[in-house]
């Protein structure tokens, strides 16, 4: 089967449901269930900004680690803040807010050679504001 919606290569859909919100949904989900090889197209919108990606650099020093956090935004980018928090497991590492943001993590844990031991993860949420 093809998942092609071009018209000169075929279409081997029985049903294409395009939007309709709970109704659509509903709509596939009988007609898949009826045997339909069935399509459910549905779009999403957004106001204002949302990030699209993250880039982090970071330079390793004696005892920290600084880091640069450069969102990207697709949308509205004017007069937008954000907050960054950097976790390693259950724990809050280093939160920081504005327009520009840069996180330092103290005395960071480090990696060991492959098989020593589990390597630390810090995980770094962006959020917009």
């Amino acid at each position: 089967m093809t998942d092609s919606l071009h018209p000169e290569k075929g279409n081997d859909w029985d049903v294409i449901v395009m939007g309709g919100g709970p109704s659509g949904s509903l709509a596939a989900v009988a007609s898949a269930a009826c045997g339909a090889r069935t399509l459910n197209v549905r779009l999403e919108g957004w106001r204002g900004a949302r990030i699209e990606s993250v880039r982090i650099m970071q330079n390793h020093g004696a005892g920290s680690v600084p880091l640069a956090i450069f969102p990207e935004l697709a949308g509205a980018k004017e007069g937008v803040v954000f907050r960054s928090t950097v976790s390693l497991g259950a724990e809050e590492v280093t939160i920081c807010q504005g327009t520009e943001l840069t996180a330092v993590i103290s005395n960071p844990q480090l990696w060991w050679p492959s098989g020593q031991e589990d390597p630390p993860l810090y995980e770094v949420r962006v959020e917009l504001l």
